[in-house]
């Protein structure tokens, strides 16, 4: 009779009775001649080797907006490697980019971009994401009016026009220019330095400081009444990199021209067809749960409402604000709690609405040309900053009804920010019967904190749990760019490679971003400057840590 050797397998490891071999497999039990023994043996091994490099990773993302959706996105181009789980509290995908129906005058329904309205050109990532299923965004010039009567000045009529009171700056506004190339040498430093510190620096005057600084900061950042907390490394940033500028400076008038942008499609219809995308991608293994608000994360186990386990994942992406990822977390670590804990969120509300004396009131509106209005605050400037939209000048399908049918159109959207505030809102001025729609937000602000504490110390808590990623806006700056971008880093962290390669700017926004936010370049490997930066701001994360108690 042949002899026989028993083999005993568990989660880890065989078990020869005579031999040790350590190998990842299934528990089983196998009998094997001892003629043969050594080809099946290394057989089995294979086998179970392959059937582990096969096994899927299975990823839950929380969140479908911009963030979540990229990640899904991404993941799902391949099907192989990844078995990808979407849960949205919303009833679609989007997150505040959203597209609603409103009934504009009587008998007449059209849809209106909510939350969201478009871009820079430079915003890459966004645009080619949108094209991957068919969507190309619509090219419009930026024309903005801000202030009213002597303080009035618009980014595109001649700088004559301007009111009296604004071309008296215009000495101020040629020092503010050495100022940003100064701040923007100064980067490092000027990043945790607010604007409203920095105008005591330099010496700059209320007047220029309220009529002209904070409005901009305001339209380009969204801030409101924390448009003084905000880092003034950004200001620089958006007149000076010649990639992500929003506006040329000038000299005269401060904005030197109409600045080219872009305007969204319907934004529903964009992200329904991204989910339509990622099911088709994947061949249906994609899944996307609606209305499921997730309400506890206990190691990688994933519950909804009533205590429902969803599933066990491998990895979880984190694709929503940082306030729900902390009451979700059954055990958030002390890392995650200082710096998610840093990001500081507000209520704001915009109203939806066709109330053109409330518009006539509060700005200097050149109805033709108008879409942004930026309301200012002369001799208070603790009130908070107003702005407003006339969405007929700028979202493609209203422009395009209002030449063809309705040359008398005028839908606007006004923002009121921090709820805390809401005492020194000028929304009880507006017609509440000419109100089409209200929204409320939960938005972040850019203080100069959140540069402080939470974009520089991300890499930390992105690298200190292998089962969690964290995508978002607020990772950096509160752009749908950044967004994007933030979704397909973490799908890019998982193995699904970064997909615009062949667009160079696309390319040095992500790899700007995973500097930042991962420490790393986009090939996994740390420079010695990235490796020194990390080893750096170690200690500024134990003092985060230190003074949040």
């Amino acid at each position: 009779m042949h002899k026989r050797r028993h083999y005993q397998s568990t989660s880890s490891s065989f078990h020869l009775k005579k031999k040790r071999a350590s190998v990842a497999t299934v528990s089983t039990r196998c009998i094997i001649d001892s003629e043969n023994d050594q080809v099946l043996f290394y057989g089995y091994v294979f086998s179970n080797i392959l059937f582990l490099i096969m096994k899927k990773t299975k990823i839950c993302i929380i969140g479908a907006g911009a963030a979540g959706m990229s990640a899904a996105w991404s993941l799902s181009r391949y099907p192989d490697q990844f078995d990808v789980t979407v849960c949205e509290k919303n009833s679609q995908a989007g997150g505040v980019a959203t597209t609603e129906n409103v009934e504009v005058m009587p008998g007449v329904f059209c849809d209106i971009n909510d939350g969201v309205q478009g871009g820079s050109s430079s915003y890459r990532n966004s645009i080619l994401l949108h094209r991957e299923v068919g969507f190309d965004p619509s090219p419009v010039h930026m024309r903005v009016s801000f202030g009213q009567d002597s303080h009035a000045w618009t980014n595109y009529l001649p700088s004559d026009t301007n009111g009296i009171e604004i071309q008296q700056l215009e000495s101020e506004i040629r020092r503010f220019g050495r100022y940003l190339k100064l701040i923007s040498w100064l980067e490092p430093i000027f990043i945790f330095i607010p604007i409203w510190l920095t105008t005591h620096l330099f010496c700059l005057s209320s007047h220029f400081t309220n009529t002209m600084l904070y409005p901009l900061t305001a339209l380009f950042f969204g801030t409101g009444n924390q448009t003084s907390n905000v880092s003034s490394a950004l200001i620089a940033r958006v007149f000076l990199d010649p990639d992500l500028k929003l506006f040329d400076y000038n000299s005269k008038r401060l904005l030197a021209s109409q600045a080219d942008m872009f305007a969204f499609d319907k934004l529903s219809h964009i992200y329904q067809s991204l989910v339509d995308k990622c099911i088709q991608l994947s061949h249906g293994q994609t899944k996307f749960y609606f209305n499921q608000s997730i309400t506890k994360i206990l190691s990688t186990n994933v519950y909804t409402n009533s205590n429902q386990l969803i599933g066990t994942f491998d990895k979880i992406i984190f694709a929503c604000d940082a306030e729900t990822i902390l009451k979700i977390l059954e055990k958030p670590t002390r890392y995650q709690q200082t710096v998610l804990g840093n990001v500081r969120y507000f209520d704001d509300v915009t109203y939806t609405h066709t109330d053109l004396n409330y518009i006539n009131t509060h700005y200097t509106v050149h109805l033709e040309f108008d879409q942004y209005f930026i309301h200012t605050n002369i001799n208070d400037s603790s009130r908070p900053l107003e702005m407003s939209f006339n969405l007929s000048n700028y979202q493609p399908h209203l422009i395009k009804l209002k030449r063809q049918q309705y040359p008398k159109l005028n839908i606007f959207q006004t923002i009121f920010l921090n709820k805390l505030e809401s005492n020194k809102w000028t929304v009880d001025k507006l017609d509440k019967n000419k109100v089409l729609l209200e929204r409320w937000w939960r938005q972040f602000a850019h203080v100069w904190q959140h540069f402080l504490f939470t974009v520089p110390l991300m890499r930390f808590i992105q690298k200190e749990n292998r089962h969690f990623l964290f995508a978002g806006a607020y990772t950096m700056f509160n752009t749908h760019e950044i967004a994007c971008i933030s979704g397909l880093a973490a799908a890019h962290q998982l193995g699904a490679l970064y997909p615009f390669e062949k667009d160079s700017l696309a390319v040095k926004q992500f790899d700007l971003y995973m500097n930042y936010i991962y420490g790393e370049c986009r090939n996994g490997k740390k420079t010695f400057l990235q490796r020194l930066t990390t080893w750096l701001l170690r200690p500024l994360l134990w003092f985060a840590i230190l003074i949040r108690k």
